[in-house]
């Protein structure tokens, strides 16, 4: 059996209808206000990117209803959330450009004879010295200053030659492994390499044996201790330590 509705009175249902209004109401200015964002895309190369970021907030006004029964004043208040807008503001400019290369001429003295070359400001004193003019007692290993196959000796001082600019060098006494000998006589050092086995693939030799004149020409009676450390910079892969050590100590003086 149906309840007759009175005129001007106000059941449940709408009762409950008019707050249902405001319910969604707030619901639909949420999900108007809800962000959406993409991923941005990457600055072209060659590009310097500054961006600033402006953000506003606003709140919107209180929105009353009102529903009035014969008994009662009922009065239901819904209120939007704030909304924040963000304005991204992204300016561009060109990048700097790069270093220039130069190129110029230089006179290097390598094992007492003068070489002049035309060489880019850029260029490695090993990248010269091999290259370039051929001495081939200069081994590119790793060319990053950690093995010391590109060893020689820069005023008497061992030095990887691939981290100093040939530029760097010019006026300065070089000496590489093709001046310490000659094409009837070797070296002591490398004769004492020669006779302990101090060597297998011969890769890390030469530069095996400018750091031991470098030590040698500066202490003819060095420790073990003190080869070792003089040697520290020169990596053998084939692990032939024990017997570069031993070829070493045997020039003692």
């Amino acid at each position: 059996m149906t309840a007759e509705k009175k005129p001007g009175a106000v059941t449940r249902r709408d009762f409950i209808k008019g707050l249902a209004v405001g319910v969604v109401a707030t619901a639909a200015v949420s999900a108007g206000v809800a962000a959406v964002s993409w991923p941005a895309a990457p600055p072209a190369p060659g590009v310097v990117t500054k961006t600033e970021t402006v953000t506003k907030t606003t709140t919107a006004a209180a929105a009353t209803t009102t529903v009035t029964a014969p008994a009662a004043t009922t009065t239901v208040t819904t209120t939007a959330p704030a909304v924040t807008t963000t304005v991204t503001t992204t300016a561009t400019a060109p990048a700097p450009p790069p270093a220039k290369v130069y190129e110029k001429d230089i006179v290097l003295t390598i094992n007492g004879d003068s070489y002049t070359l035309h060489v880019k400001n850029n260029w490695t004193l090993m990248e010269v010295i091999k290259e370039k003019l051929g001495f081939w007692g200069v081994k590119n290993g790793c060319a990053r200053g950690e093995c010391g196959a590109c060893t020689v000796l820069i005023e008497g001082k061992p030095v990887n030659s691939c981290m100093i600019l040939a530029v760097e060098a010019e006026g300065k006494k070089i000496e590489t492994l093709e001046g310490i000998f000659t094409d009837v006589k070797l070296h002591p050092i490398q004769e004492a390499f020669i006779k302990y086995d101090a060597l297998q693939c011969g890769f890390c030799t030469p530069g095996m044996i400018m750091s031991t004149k470098a030590l040698l020409d500066k202490n003819p009676s060095p420790t073990r201790e003190q080869v070792k450390e003089a040697l520290a910079g020169n990596l053998c892969r084939c692990g032939a330590y024990p017997k570069i050590i031993e070829a070493v100590l045997s020039l003692k003086k």
